[in-house]
């Protein structure tokens, strides 16, 4: 218990797993089926039609994440005029909905965890390969990318 408290001060982590999580989604597409029909953007969406979400253009789209979309901005989740607005369009890179991926607060606290604990004990600066790049297969992976991984003088204790 001590440990969820712990974990749960640890804002700025979950700014950085919401923010990279909405540009590096693990699942860029979703899909779902028409209840009813429904026109969208001018076109006629059937009943009972498989429609597919592009979770990572929709991440990506200015329209509503601004100019600096494909930006990594760490204070985004916190800088919309509504909290909770930001939340629902973080909150597709895990499906979003009714169907909203029930691992998610899990995927939090592990990432957090992880963090605080690799963060204590290391000091860590980009390697000098290439940036990330995406590997879209069924899940989203990064591609090759060099981290180096340095013993902090003094590594604190959680």
């Amino acid at each position: 218990l001590e440990v969820f408290r712990f974990l749960s001060r640890l804002k700025l982590a979950d700014a950085a797993f919401l923010e990279s999580s909405r540009l590096f989604p693990s699942v860029p597409a979703i899909t779902r089926v028409a209840t009813k029909d429904v026109v969208v953007a001018g076109y006629r969406i059937p009943s009972g039609t498989e429609v597919v979400f592009n979770i990572y253009g929709l991440n990506r789209d200015c329209a509503a994440w601004g100019e600096a979309a494909s930006a990594f901005v760490l204070h985004r989740p916190s800088s919309s005029s509504s909290s909770s607005s930001s939340e629902c369009l973080h909150s597709w890179s895990f499906g979003g909905g009714q169907r909203v991926c029930l691992g998610r607060p899990l995927s939090g606290v592990e990432i957090k965890a992880a963090l605080a604990v690799v963060l204590s004990r290391f000091e860590l600066s980009s390697g000098s390969g290439p940036l990330v790049t995406p590997n879209n297969l069924v899940s989203l992976r990064p591609g090759a990318h060099a981290i180096r991984f340095s013993w902090r003088a003094q590594a604190s204790k959680l």
